[in-house]
């Protein structure tokens, strides 16, 4: 059993098949574990949605949460997201699901930044919604992106066409790598480190 942090702050404990007695992994939200309260036995078969219930329950709960409304607005189920047979989630998609990252918003947050404004266009905030869906920088990538995906990929449709296929979740890692390595590669550049 190991533990595991998903985008959005949430600490998961993974089970493999054997321990859990369910056909693939079991992910149950670490405040489930914790909280000491004696609930009757599942009927087997169920442990695992009843976790995932849970923790949607409690995934809508804290909407007010501004540090998760970002990662909130891409993942609306956590069920479907933690359900997914596919895709690999490394250091750029966790920046991208979390607003982590190189995004001048959240650099000026923690104080590392004197302003919040993007570096590649004139715009005052550069959070991930602008970075991804809105900076004139990316056009032509993006454009490119939406061909592929066969709508545009918004904020509210990029984790639902993630899922939905190897090919799609493929698409989308590649663009979320290109625009996030090239923020990095700016980064390096105006600290005059090499790029």
């Amino acid at each position: 059993m190991g533990r595991r942090h998903e985008p959005g702050g949430m600490e998961t404990t993974r089970q493999s098949t054997k321990e859990s007695g369910n056909k693939g992994c079991l992910c149950i939200p670490s405040y489930v574990q914790r909280r000491g309260e004696q609930e009757p036995p599942e009927p087997e078969g169920e442990p695992q949605q009843t976790a995932l219930d849970k923790w949607q329950d409690r995934w809508k709960a804290t909407e007010a949460a501004e540090e998760r409304q970002w990662t909130r607005r891409l993942i609306r189920d956590v069920r479907a997201w933690t359900g997914r047979r596919f895709g690999e989630v490394d250091f750029h998609i966790t920046q991208a699901l979390t607003g982590h990252g190189c995004f001048a918003q959240y650099l000026h947050r923690l104080g590392l930044l004197d302003d919040a404004g993007f570096w590649f266009c004139e715009h005052l905030n550069d959070d991930p919604n602008h970075t991804f869906f809105e900076c004139n920088t990316w056009y032509n990538k993006r454009r490119e992106l939406n061909m592929l995906i066969g709508e545009e990929v918004i904020a509210e449709n990029l984790v639902s066409n993630m899922i939905n296929s190897k090919d799609k979740w493929n698409a989308i890692s590649n663009y979320i790598h290109y625009v996030l390595t090239k923020k990095e590669n700016e980064d390096r550049r105006r600290k005059g480190l090499p790029v």
